[in-house]
């Protein structure tokens, strides 16, 4: 068995090149969530078709709402929200787009991980990922 640690990674893995593939189709994406099931089996969960005008910072509450609700059920052990953020992610100060990752694990881990991009004629670069201690926002403890 994986420990936590290993499980939000493969979570991490699995968003940034998602929305990298998101990205490189469009302007940009909407917010989606990833979870490992108490079985182990890795799941994408998208927005409906009805929620496609829905405020990003919703879709998100939507998505800590299902998923603090399936954590205390004992459905998931590791979930992750993806969406996309603007904010200063290096020494310098400057802005930049990047795609947050908030990820946590039933068994006591939780990051919020940013991966900086730019676009360029070759499609997304990212930079240098930041590492946050995360909220711990789904997970009862």
């Amino acid at each position: 068995m994986s420990t936590p640690k290993e499980e939000i990674n493969e979570l991490l893995q699995v968003a940034r090149g998602m929305s990298e593939s998101m990205l490189q189709e469009a302007e940009g994406f909407q917010p989606f969530g990833l979870i490992i099931t108490s079985d182990g089996e890795l799941k994408v969960i998208t927005p409906n078709e009805g929620l496609r005008d829905t405020a990003a910072s919703t879709l998100v509450t939507m998505l800590e709402n299902d998923f603090r609700e399936e954590g205390t059920r004992g459905l998931n052990r590791a979930s992750a929200i993806v969406y996309e953020i603007r904010g200063r992610f290096d020494e310098e100060g400057a802005q930049s787009d990047a795609v947050a990752v908030a990820a946590d694990h039933r068994d006591v881990y939780s990051v919020i991980v940013y991966f900086p991009y730019t676009r360029s004629e070759e499609g997304i670069v990212f930079g240098k990922a930041v590492v946050f201690k995360g909220k711990d926002a789904i997970f009862a403890r």
